[in-house]
């Protein structure tokens, strides 16, 4: 990454690990200039297989970190595993 970029952050739940109907890799966006987050911003691309790709990517969208850092917030992508 570059300096000043921020910083990413993944856990992966399993379906049977976690006892759930779908396993999910949660993807998170911290950004570097912030001394302390205000909030969560969470990028869901909805359901299904092409949301559960674009999911996949959300947390590494500059626009969506933009947005983010402006506010002083966290962006999560989660992706499903479907």
């Amino acid at each position: 990454l570059l300096q000043g970029a921020g910083r990413y952050v993944e856990v992966t739940y399993t379906a049977e690990a976690a006892g759930l109907p779908y396993g999910v890799t949660y993807t998170a966006w911290l950004p570097d200039s912030t001394a302390a987050l205000r909030g969560v911003l969470i990028h869901q691309h909805g359901c299904g297989a092409g949301a559960a790709r674009g999911g996949q990517t959300a947390a590494y969208d500059l626009h969506w970190q933009a947005l983010a850092k402006k506010w002083n917030l966290a962006l999560l992508g989660p992706a499903f595993h479907v």
